[in-house]
Order: C-alpha cells, then sequence, then structure tokens
C-alpha cells in the first residue's frame, strides 16, 4: 500500500464519528415524551421536558468539543418544541370546543326547566340503561309528579332550584352564565365541566328581597361503547348560593355528540 493511501485511510479514520449512545437515548426518550403527549392531552408538558433535557445534553457537548451525538440531541429538541407547540395548540383549541359544547347542552336542559317542564329533564337525569326510550308517554311510565308520595319522579319535582325556575319562567327572571369551566378528568374516559349560572330574580315576592341565586350544572362528557359512543349529560346541579341540599338527582342520559 502507498503512503498515499494510508494517508487517505487515517483520514477517514479520524473523519469517522461514531453513533453516540447517549444521543440516541435523548432521541428515544423524545419520541416517547412526544408520543405521549399526543395520546393524552394532560400530558402535554412532557415535550417540553424533553427540549430542556436535549439543551442540556447539546450544551455538554458543545463545552465538552465533543461532535459525536449532536445531530440526534439536534433532532429530538427541533421535534419536542414543534410538538410542544402543537399539542399545546390543539389542547386549547379542544378545551374551548368542548367548553362551548358543554354549555350549549346545560343550556337546553335549563330551558325545559324554565318551561316548566319536569319529566323531560328528570329524563336527561337518569343514567343510560334507566331512561327511558324516547317516544314513551312518560307520565303514564313514571307517574304523576303532583301531590304526596316518595315515587322518584315527586321527589324530583320538589327539589330546588328547578322548582324556583319553573315558578318564574322566563318572564320572572334573567338567567346568565359565566361559561362553563373544565372541573377535572376522571377514570373510564369521562370529563367533568362546570356551567355556573347566575338567576336574577326581577319581581320579587311579598316578604322576599329576590336578587340573585346561583346554580351549577356539572356536564359529563364519557367515551361509551355504541351506539352511543362520546355521550355528554348532567351529572348533578349543585344550589351555590344560597346552599340548599338537593334530595334527588344523578346521572343522566345525555345528548349524543
Amino acid at each position: 500500500m502507498s503512503d498515499a493511501e494510508k494517508r487517505s485511510d487515517d483520514m477517514m479514520v479520524e473523519n469517522y464519528r461514531p453513533i453516540s449512545v447517549v444521543g440516541a437515548i435523548v432521541l428515544i426518550i423524545c419520541l416517547i415524551c412526544c408520543l405521549l403527549a399526543i395520546i393524552n392531552p394532560n400530558m402535554t408538558f412532557l415535550p417540553l421536558l424533553g427540549a430542556f433535557g436535549a439543551t442540556a445534553w447539546l450544551m455538554r457537548l458543545h463545552f465538552a468539543r465533543m461532535k459525536s451525538g449532536r445531530m440526534f440531541t439536534s433532532v429530538a429538541l427541533f421535534l419536542t418544541i414543534g410538538i410542544f407547540a402543537g399539542t399545546n395548540t390543539y389542547k386549547n383549541l379542544r378545551h374551548d370546543y368542548l367548553s362551548r359544547t358543554a354549555e350549549k347542552y346545560a343550556q337546553q336542559w335549563l330551558d325545559m326547566v324554565i318551561e316548566g317542564k319536569v319529566y323531560e329533564p328528570y329524563q336527561l337525569m337518569q343514567s343510560i340503561i334507566n331512561r327511558e326510550p324516547e317516544g314513551t308517554d312518560l307520565r303514564s311510565v313514571l307517574g304523576d309528579y303532583q301531590g304526596g308520595g316518595t315515587s322518584p319522579i315527586k321527589l324530583y319535582a320538589k327539589v330546588e332550584p328547578e322548582v324556583t325556575i319553573r315558578k318564574l319562567g322566563s318572564e320572572g327572571a334573567d338567567y346568565s352564565s359565566s361559561g362553563a369551566s373544565v372541573y377535572y378528568r376522571k377514570p373510564h374516559r369521562r370529563e367533568e365541566f362546570d356551567v355556573i349560572y347566575t338567576m336574577d330574580r326581577l319581581v320579587p315576592e311579598a316578604g322576599e328581597k329576590g336578587g340573585d341565586r346561583v346554580f351549577a350544572i356539572r356536564m359529563h362528557r364519557q367515551h361509551c361503547l355504541p351506539p352511543w359512543n362520546v355521550q355528554w349529560h348532567v351529572a348533578t346541579i349543585t344550589n351555590i348560593e344560597p346552599e340548599i341540599t338537593r334530595q334527588s338527582g344523578g346521572a343522566m342520559r345525555g345528548i349524543i355528540e
């Protein structure tokens, strides 16, 4: 072998940089963080942690004047930054959409009560297996809600704030919502939203001060088995001001999305 060939082989050896194990590990960890963030909106912070880790390793490589591993780490850094920005944008858009949807369905339930209906709102507060099929004569199945007795429909007809809302209707009070807020996520792919309403009584009755009443409608969004799929339902109604204990309630059949 000539001297020129030897020098060429020596240069190739000098220019060869082995694959950095640490750089590959950083890239794999960042990929896992990005995947988890895409799957679960509550984990959108993971790519940011991966970006911090990749940045720290790049700085170490820079100060140590090491070239091996820079490519993997740079790819990991740009990937995590992009995924972090994308997943957070999606999370915010999704939050806004679901909040508006929760408020819309809560308003539909409230409108039924304002119209003086009893059976329909009650139906919408039953579980999916207990709700009567659409088109059923609810009065004949559930019975009369007026008068004494302890049947479920009679107990529901006496709870607040529905009693006052039905009494006042749309003419006796103004109803305003402060919007829906995500309360928390629960197991079984369920999310909860609280829609807070303020009821301003326009014409106080004799001996009453009138004023505002505040209550919350808690909406559930849950993934169910076919044919229901994603379903919204009212879970509970809470009297915030004044505090009044409800003697009836429960999950609601819901509205299919």
